[in-house]
């Protein structure tokens, strides 16, 4: 599978996932954009937001190991300005920060709903950020994954 197609696995898996569509129906009223290569001259307005954000993809390779590396990093980000009351009588916290981390988690099940055969996640990081925007909220989830070479149908190791 080229780098490309592989990308494009991920992106029609987020706009096509029930649980992340549903979820932005639910918590903002309208499904949730999915933003492949979008460009840094015309990002998305906060009218666009709920919205995943693809990077264009990379990869790593290396002499020392027939398997290839990929990473695509995704960006989300909402618009919440609610305040909930916290755990404790005196503490408050943004509602989107805890929206933002079930948006998180909804693209990293996307993602590992729609792994094609042979490659593996190796490794998820995500964070969240108010980034002092509120009502703005943003999040980023970077994924390594791993083709496996084969001979045949079996993985070399």
């Amino acid at each position: 599978m080229d780098l490309y197609a592989f990308f494009n696995t991920f992106s029609s898996a987020l706009a096509s996932d029930d649980a992340l569509q549903t979820w932005g129906v639910s918590n903002f009223g309208k499904p949730v954009m999915v933003l492949p290569n979008a460009e840094s001259a015309n990002l998305p307005t906060a009218d666009s937001m709920p919205y995943v954000m693809l990077e264009s993809p990379g990869f790593r390779r290396s002499q020392l190991s027939l398997d290839q590396e990929y990473v695509i990093e995704a960006w989300l980000a909402l618009s919440c300005a609610e305040m909930k009351q916290g755990t404790g009588g005196n503490v408050r916290e943004p509602e989107g920060v805890r929206l933002i981390c079930e948006m998180m988690e909804l693209v990293v099940n996307a993602f590992k709903g729609a792994l094609p055969k042979l490659f593996q996640i190796d490794e998820v990081i995500g964070k969240s950020d108010t980034l002092g925007m509120l009502p703005e909220v943003h999040g980023a989830v970077a994924f390594t994954f791993t083709h496996l070479s084969t001979m045949g149908n079996d993985p070399l190791t």
